[in-house]
């Protein structure tokens, strides 16, 4: 992993957003220290097992971002790829030169730090038509394994409360509701041998393949609740 900046993740803010999360729920099915023992593992050794089909299988990218802005602000350049020169041609009409530029034979935004884009409140002005290297930060969207952090991100952070999160929450299923359990379980593992993960791919394509999944997960996941609310009552 390779980050702008070499830092000790932030234990207090992970610990506390979990439990703020998860609020009463947790401790009443959970001993604390068993919670305590799960963060705990995850802050230590979660990056150990890290890769990037991980992140992509168990969570949406929009849960870990703090509006903080400071991927905007202060990342220079912002490639912009061959394969989005058209669709940018496009876009940005007889506007393209304006905001798009050719240097040393790589496609960029013109001004950057901050993006061009970047408005007051820190949303981004195109931002459904974003570049893809914006979409996969902190990846490289071309390359495994590889991440930049800008410096005061917590996008570190909230990967491991995300992947916690979701752990808790399978162990509180576990606990008070087996059946259901049971049949994510089931339905996961359906799930992974139907769209499988190569570590060729690109960012960009496990994205695709991680939506894939989740729709996958959820469709059946309705299909089994309504199955179950449309069985008649026993007499």
């Amino acid at each position: 992993m390779k980050n702008k900046e070499v830092r000790v993740l932030d234990k207090n803010f992970i610990r506390n957003k979990i439990y703020k999360i998860l609020k009463k729920d947790l401790f009443q099915v959970l001993s604390k220290e068993t919670v305590d023992k799960i963060i705990n593992f995850n802050i230590n050794s979660g990056f150990d097992a890290f890769d990037v089909t991980m992140f992509l299988k168990t969570v949406q990218y929009g849960m870990l971002c703090e509006k903080c802005g400071k991927c905007c602000k202060n990342a220079d350049p912002i490639i912009i790829s061959d394969s989005e020169i058209p669709f940018y041609s496009q876009y940005f009409g007889n506007s393209f030169d304006k905001y798009i530029i050719n240097k040393d034979g790589k496609w960029q935004l013109k001004k950057t730090k901050p993006c061009v884009f970047l408005m007051i409140n820190n949303k981004c002005r195109i931002y459904n038509a974003r570049p893809l290297v914006c979409r996969a930060y902190p990846f490289n969207y071309l390359e495994f394994k590889k991440i930049t952090v800008e410096k005061g991100c917590k996008v570190l952070e909230n990967i491991i409360v995300a992947r916690t999160t979701v752990e808790l929450i399978m162990k509180l299923i576990e606990k008070t509701k087996p059946e259901l359990y049971k049949n994510i379980q089931n339905i996961q593992k359906e799930a992974l041998e139907k769209y499988s993960f190569s570590q060729t791919n690109t960012v960009v394509e496990e994205v695709l393949k991680a939506n894939e999944i989740s729709n996958f997960i959820t469709k059946k996941l309705n299909d089994k609740n309504e199955t179950t609310n449309s069985k008649p009552l026993s007499k």
